[in-house]
């Protein structure tokens, strides 16, 4: 194990490690309803018990992440990492509100990325298919925190966006063991791609760590954890 992959796996789980004290703020603090009104009793009672689910699912990605790294980072074990990266992305999925009919799309998408693939004549074997499924269920995260939700938190938009660009340099670091490669992409893509990805991991897990979604007032919106409530 490089120092670089301790260092690492030592930094994710310091960021999960701040989800579980915000969970542990948030579990032990509560609204003090003694001179509110009852309407606004109610709806601190909503926000309050939306807010504990939205950091109950952040931490469970974040320690669907550390596992994730321990599996490929320390133990190289990708197939295993990429079934936890797949479960960060669907528990985010469900963070942020999205439907079944989202992940069905996404699952279609997915397929006939797969069956292009197979056209082409490669053989993208149990790990293909599953960074597949990975990419498409991320890219439509993302796509959906762009352009498809009210209220996002640009905290957590930051963080998806670095997270998305650090897998594209981990795409683009391993892809040379899938197909046939020029020389150039050994001398100048791949190591590039290998430190690249550290400039964008290390801060995107950080945001999300500082980000939360949750239900006000009948919508689905997420807001900073920094952003006062009105």
């Amino acid at each position: 194990m490089e120092e670089s992959d301790g260092f690492r796996f030592i930094w994710v789980v310091c960021c999960c490690g701040v989800a579980f004290l915000r969970l542990g703020t948030c579990l032990l603090s509560g609204f003090s309803g003694r001179f509110l009104p009852l309407a606004r009793i109610r709806t601190a009672s909503i926000d309050r018990a939306a807010e504990r689910r939205d950091l109950i699912l952040l931490c469970l990605a974040l320690s669907m992440t550390v596992i994730a790294d321990y599996n490929m980072v320390l133990h190289r074990n990708n197939i295993q990492g990429l079934y936890c990266f797949l479960a960060v992305q669907l528990l985010y999925f469900i963070r942020m509100g999205r439907g079944l009919r989202a992940l069905a799309a996404q699952i279609l998408a997915a397929g006939g990325l797969i069956a292009a693939v197979l056209l082409r004549d490669i053989a993208p074997g149990k790990i293909g298919v599953l960074a597949i499924l990975y990419f498409t269920l991320f890219a439509g995260n993302l796509f959906w925190e762009i352009f498809g939700r009210r209220g996002r938190d640009r905290v957590f938009l930051a963080g998806l966006a670095l997270f998305f660009l650090c897998d594209i340099h981990v795409g683009l670091m391993n892809l040379g063991a899938f197909v046939e490669l020029p020389g150039v992409y050994w001398r100048l893509v791949q190591p590039y791609s290998q430190r690249a990805l550290w400039f964008f991991y290390l801060p995107s897990q950080a945001l999300i760590s500082m980000s939360s979604c949750h239900v006000h007032d009948g919508r689905h919106v997420c807001q900073s954890h920094f952003h006062e409530h009105g």
